[in-house]
């Protein structure tokens, strides 16, 4: 039973990746004519006028201390607001491949801060297969040339998406904490909630500056599906994967978003599939499948932990 429970909890995570890859293709859409804050906050703003109604019904009592609304605030303000500032501006100033880079390093960086400050055991299989993950990541955005990918000076600009990186990774860890007290559902939504304040002054500022009469039915059908798919029904599947498995564990899903990325791409941007992306999307899938289930023979089998 429980393995066919982590089953599904797998499953979901493979699902989440694939409504953040949709994500992707969704944005790039929006942004060409609605201002990445106003974006983001009408997208933040509709998830949580879904979510909190949904939690404050399902969970009766909300009465979870303070420090747990203070890890809550702060998860809204690193995994919502943060993450998604200095994404959309890493985007802005650096090459879309930088962008899949930033989510290549979030797994490594979820691993590491997991292993000092929640004590998970960093396995040689995790390792192993963070390693095979990263590798496929980067032969898809290098286009097969991993080599020569970071030749050239490093750009000042690029510290936004190592921003990007740092605030995931942070959101990541404290969902665990917080979960040892409150439902994945809450969690999710008073996050979000959070979030979504966090963007209101700056959002309603940009709001002024644009006709939002004059955004297209498409667009607004897009924000839509940002707020309840990628927002919504991720955001808590991902934070119940962080629950069942761990946060390094779920973190290893995040190296199939390019994967997905690349494919939606293709059907919905007629971008091109090449082989050296096919070959690291296949690296991509045997590193999550060797952190996952550790399928790979080794000669000896020990647990690494950083905690002292």
């Amino acid at each position: 039973m429980e393995k066919k429970n982590l089953g599904l909890t797998y499953i979901l995570l493979i699902i989440v990746a694939m409504l953040w890859a949709s994500a992707f293709v969704a944005a790039r859409e929006v942004v060409r004519e609605v201002p990445p804050v106003v974006a983001a906050t009408l997208r933040f703003l509709l998830s949580g006028l879904i979510l909190m109604p949904l939690a404050l019904y399902r969970e009766k009592n909300c009465r979870y201390g303070l420090k747990n609304y203070l890890y809550l605030v702060i998860m809204g303000f690193t995994g919502i607001f943060l993450y998604n500032l200095f994404f959309f501006f890493g985007v802005k100033f650096n090459p879309a491949s930088d962008s899949s880079l930033v989510i290549a390093v979030n797994p490594i960086v979820v691993s590491l801060l997991a292993a000092l400050f929640l004590k998970e055991k960093l396995t040689f299989e995790k390792i192993l297969g963070l390693i095979i993950s990263f590798i496929g990541v980067l032969l898809v955005i290098s286009e097969g040339h991993p080599l020569t990918y970071f030749q050239g000076p490093l750009e000042p600009t690029r510290f936004l998406l190592f921003g990007a990186v740092i605030s995931w990774a942070i959101y990541s860890v404290i969902s665990k904490k917080v979960m040892g007290t409150v439902s994945p559902l809450a969690t999710t939504a008073f996050s979000i909630f959070f979030g979504a304040i966090f963007f209101l002054p700056w959002g309603i500022g940009e709001m002024q500056q644009v006709n939002m009469l004059k955004i297209s039915v498409k667009s607004y059908l897009l924000i839509i599906h940002l707020a309840v798919f990628p927002t919504v029904l991720a955001f808590f599947w991902w934070n119940l994967g962080i629950k069942k498995v761990g946060a390094q564990k779920s973190a290893l899903f995040i190296n199939l978003i390019p994967i997905f990325t690349l494919i939606l791409s293709a059907v919905f941007l007629e971008e091109k599939i090449t082989l050296p992306r096919i070959l690291g999307g296949l690296l991509v899938i045997l590193g999550v499948l060797e952190g996952s289930y550790g399928f790979i023979s080794l000669p000896a089998k020990k647990e690494t932990s950083l905690s002292s």
